[in-house]
């Protein structure tokens, strides 16, 4: 079984997952709608 190591749940996720896949997630879902003013 392995541990996370301190790393929050998002951070080990994105250790998996490609950031290619990431963004087409974000895009397809609008995944950023929300994070207009932060920009």
């Amino acid at each position: 079984m392995i541990m996370n190591a301190g790393k929050t749940l998002f951070a080990q996720l994105m250790d998996f997952l490609p950031w290619s896949t990431f963004n087409r997630y974000v895009t397809r879902y609008s995944g950023d709608r929300c994070a207009g003013g932060w920009r």
